[in-house]
């Protein structure tokens, strides 16, 4: 896959240190500080500056983008965090509209990564609810732990939701209920070692009932989920220089109807970062690789195995960024269904 991308950012005649928003190539970096926000002011509302499209009933994200912090992905229910995240506890946000080569999106995706800021406090947190007469709810709330060289920030939150749908013969009614629980962990080693863990855990089950002429069918689904992620970061000189390494893993257990399924799935990276000329030109350049094993009972067992090469060039000069980069990727893959296997490998 090869990506080329120029792209020319307009720059005021005011600093980049004084502009809310900052257009650097594919990203847009809101400095929501500079906004004075209020305690009533959302992480959706700093969303709909962005001059992007983000949301389409201004409640959830668009299916192009996934939520971050501190570049680590949330694998959660993103609308009650959309609302129960308040302005004035972010520093930047930083919406990237698609995503390079050195991502793990592939590029199909963009991300919205959430930089909280840096509180004197050493424990504070808020608890949110919200609710309707229509049986709908939602709870979040988060708490933050800071000593020195260590932060710890944990989250958790709930989303219910009920839908009711009638015509002449039959009536639908819905129920959905989300459960979301996250601890993220950094801890400055040195002064140039930095080392993090997420933690996070999740519960959804959706039950639709349909009443049709005397008779009622159900259709039950749950899922389990929970994941693993460690980085390591590490800053090589006063250039900024860095080696960044990530191992993940990930686990669903699912089940719809008489359908039961299961998928584990680690993965890792390592990845390196070099500027030349005065930090004008950037090279990144990494190794990303995972590993699928998806199972459904009495159906078929899928197995992936990822290996990604990556390589990027960012050169910035005045309102100019343009980039350059390369990533191969190879999948082998392996299927058993019936005692039937299909094995192959793309590239």
């Amino acid at each position: 896959m090869l990506l080329i991308a120029i792209l020319g950012c307009c720059i005021s005649k005011v600093s980049a240190q004084d502009e809310i928003i900052e257009h650097e190539g594919n990203k847009y970096i809101i400095n929501v500080e500079k906004l004075n926000p209020d305690s009533e002011m959302t992480l959706m509302d700093v969303l709909h500056m962005c001059p992007e499209l983000i949301s389409d009933d201004g409640q959830k994200l668009t299916a192009d983008y996934v939520l971050s912090v501190d570049d680590i992905m949330l694998s959660v229910d993103f609308e009650p965090m959309l609302e129960g995240i308040k302005a004035c506890d972010l520093h930047q946000v930083i919406v990237c509209t698609y995503g390079a080569v050195n991502n793990a999106m592939d590029g199909t995706s963009g991300s919205i990564d959430l930089q909280f800021k840096e509180e004197s406090k050493d424990l504070y947190g808020k608890l949110a609810l919200n609710g309707s007469t229509y049986g709908n709810g939602k709870a979040y709330a988060d708490i933050t732990s800071k000593s020195e060289n260590f932060t710890l920030r944990a989250f958790a939150q709930t989303n219910l939701q009920y839908g009711k749908a009638n015509t002449s013969e039959t009536e639908i009614t819905s129920r959905n209920g989300i459960e979301n629980a996250m601890v993220f962990m950094d801890w400055q080693l040195t002064e140039k070692d930095l080392l993090k863990f997420k933690l996070s855990q999740g519960y959804g089950e959706q039950n639709d009932r349909l009443h049709n002429n005397g008779s009622t069918d159900d259709m039950l689904s749950r899922q389990r989920w929970g994941e693993l992620v460690a980085t390591y970061e590490r800053t090589l000189n006063e250039q900024e220089a860095g080696l960044y390494f990530e191992a993940g893993m990930n686990y669903t257990n699912s089940t719809l109807g008489d359908v039961k399924g299961r998928n584990a799935w680690p993965w890792w990276i390592a990845e390196c970062s070099i500027p030349f000329f005065n930090q004008t030109l950037w090279m990144t350049a990494g190794y990303e690789g995972g590993y699928s094993n998806v199972w459904y009972q009495d159906i078929n067992r899928e197995q992936y195995l990822n290996n990604d090469l990556y390589v990027q060039f960012d050169y910035k000069k005045g309102p100019w960024i343009i980039t350059l980069g390369d990533r191969s990727i190879s999948t082998n893959i392996k299927v058993v269904r019936n005692d039937e296997v299909i094995s192959g490998e793309i590239a």
